[in-house]
């Protein structure tokens, strides 16, 4: 398998794709008010269940078109029949049913997400206006068009695992990256003009439609999109079938996994009347969560490597997972001290009235979704072998969180804490430790060498 991966465009890609939220948040904490600053981070928070509730579709598509490059026509014999087709990616009939049960899934998809998400968050919106008496017409005016740009990006979503799982990550971030520098280039000049947050709405727009039209070219120029479709309707069924027995599994984990990191700020939006309070907290929530998207870089970037080595080599790919795993906390790390350091006064230094919470607060965060990325790398090295048996523990972990959080809110009135502390006092009742040891295990790493590993290579850490 001849793979050409490159981290540095990896990062640079994952960066200008949050930049919208990132770079241009000067700008963006100038120009807006409190209000339109806490709507367009719950904007963020609420389209991120659009790609989660695919269930992890892209995900396992990736994986399988990988395998449909390398030649298998049936994933339910991998290694016997991996190699042994030697007609084109497009005549593959695991490729061909692929392609179109993705444009399925993502067709209906839209519809559902559009009903259930779009329609559920207007209703929200409609209280939040009157909470703090603002025009609820303007702000689902915005809501519509933000809310469009990702559907429209769903609509062609498979495009993206289609190139990756070919062997052409790199393109993919190459793609990824100019859609994103339009994008910024955008949205400044419209903050600029006053639009307000009608101009972070219209930047998500031209961005989706930047880069789903440069994928669109480079499939076709490389012949791997085509409008042939199988015969035989039973075997993109069956494959279905065969997809879904994980996906739903893998599905439900990451939406209790975003229930767990959201949840709390949904009920803070509503409980908390002092609006610099609320602003601080879902700043300060966005911009870890980008340090975390950053720092899964390295899981990203060789999860179809990983996942075609396992099939071959599974000491490879376990030299590649713990190898990817050392980066994405190393860099996890460094992100998150670098923003403890030095964040408020980043800010106070640009003169800007929005500020990340106070030091105690920050540090507890911090903490959380470090622990967190360790959980979540595993979990999906566990993926790569086909295993999903953490979902059950993340969906009691999600009820967990709800409880521990409304409590405390409602009952206890412990303010700021009690939309922090759960996620924490319940994750690490399991999630934290135990699906670590569980993927462990499997290669019978103990934890002394594991943690040898964080700082050295696999060969060096055992």
């Amino acid at each position: 398998m001849q793979r050409k991966n490159n981290l540095t465009l990896g990062y640079l890609a994952v960066f200008f794709k949050l930049s919208l939220s990132f770079i241009t948040y000067p700008l963006i904490l100038h120009y807006l008010s409190g209000v339109e600053i806490s709507v367009y981070l719950l904007f963020i928070s609420t389209v991120s269940l659009f790609e989660l509730l695919d269930f992890s579709f892209s995900t396992n598509l990736i994986r399988y078109f990988s395998y449909a490059n390398a030649g298998v026509i049936n994933i339910n014999n991998l290694k016997d029949d991996a190699g042994s087709h030697k007609n084109p990616i497009q005549e593959n009939i695991l490729f061909l049913n692929l392609l179109n049960l993705s444009r399925l899934f993502y067709r209906y998809m839209c519809i559902v997400e559009f009903v259930l998400i779009g329609g559920g968050f207007s209703f929200y919106l409609y209280f939040f206006a009157q909470q703090h008496h603002y025009s609820y017409l303007y702000l689902e005016l915005n809501w519509l068009i933000y809310c469009g740009s990702f559907l429209l990006g769903i609509y062609f979503m498979y495009y993206s695992p289609l190139l990756i799982g070919s062997g052409n990550i790199n393109d993919v971030n190459k793609i990824s990256l100019i859609s994103k520098i339009v994008g910024v280039f955008i949205q400044i000049i419209c903050l600029i003009s006053g639009l307000g947050i009608l101009a972070l709405v219209i930047a998500a727009l031209f961005t989706t439609i930047v880069e789903r039209v440069l994928l669109y070219l480079f499939l076709k120029r490389r012949n791997l999109i085509c409008n042939k479709k199988s015969n035989d309707k039973q075997e993109v069924w069956q494959l279905f079938k065969q997809v879904w027995h994980t996906n739903y599994k893998l599905g439900l984990m990451s939406l209790s996994w975003l229930f767990i990191s959201r949840f709390n700020s949904y009920i803070a939006a509503l409980v908390t009347k002092d609006i610099n309070l609320l602003t601080s907290y879902l700043f300060t929530l966005q911009v870890i969560s980008i340090l975390f998207s950053i720092s899964n870089v390295p899981i990203n970037n060789n999860f179809a490597d990983i996942s075609a080595w396992y099939i071959k080599d599974k000491v490879l790919a376990t030299k590649l997972f713990l190898s990817a795993n050392r980066k994405s906390l190393q860099m996890m790390l460094m992100l998150i001290i670098a923003t403890i350091l030095f964040g408020n006064y980043i800010l106070t230094l640009l003169r800007l009235h929005s500020k990340l919470l106070d030091l105690k607060y920050l540090i507890i965060i911090c903490f959380v979704y470090l622990l967190e990325k360790q959980a979540i790398n595993h979990t999906v090295m566990i993926s790569v072998r086909n295993e999903v048996p953490m979902y059950k523990a993340y969906l009691l972990s999600a009820l967990g969180v709800l409880i521990v959080s409304l409590l405390m809110a409602f009952i206890l009135h412990l303010g700021l804490i009690s939309f922090i502390l759960p996620q924490l006092l319940v994750q690490a009742i399991c999630n934290y430790w135990f699906w670590v040891k569980y993927n462990l295990s499997k290669d019978n790493i103990s934890f002394t060498q594991y943690y040898k590993t964080i700082f050295y290579d696999f060969d060096k850490g055992r």
